[in-house]
């Protein structure tokens, strides 16, 4: 396996799992299609994987691009949260704050 996956490619690859069209997913990424088909293309050369199936006018991921999807779309995901908690503690805000209460207390003689 090669070193040259990179963020983007992540996020490439993301676009057209959850679009299935290389066109809509260019648009929303704001690439071009044939960029965006050569970046799919390198992701998978460098990988030794095949992450779609395409054909005339319809694209599906592999049992091996569905997997790639969920795991990365989870790991972006606790990327965020990292990231995010990493800003809270630059400005200060750290730990959680949690509030309860006693709906109503009888006392029993």
């Amino acid at each position: 396996m090669s070193n040259q996956i990179e963020f983007r490619h992540l996020k490439y690859f993301l676009a057209v799992a959850e679009d299935l069209h290389f066109r809509k997913a260019a648009e929303r990424l704001y690439i071009s299609q044939p960029g965006l088909s050569r970046q799919i293309k390198q992701m998978e050369d460098d990988l030794g994987i095949k992450l779609f199936e395409r054909h005339n006018r319809k694209v599906e991921l592999t049992e091996v691009g569905k997997y790639l999807k969920k795991e990365i779309k989870g790991n972006l995901k606790r990327l965020d949260d990292i990231l995010n908690y990493a800003k809270l503690l630059n400005d200060g805000i750290d730990g959680n704050l949690k509030f309860g209460y006693v709906g109503s207390v009888t006392k029993i003689s």
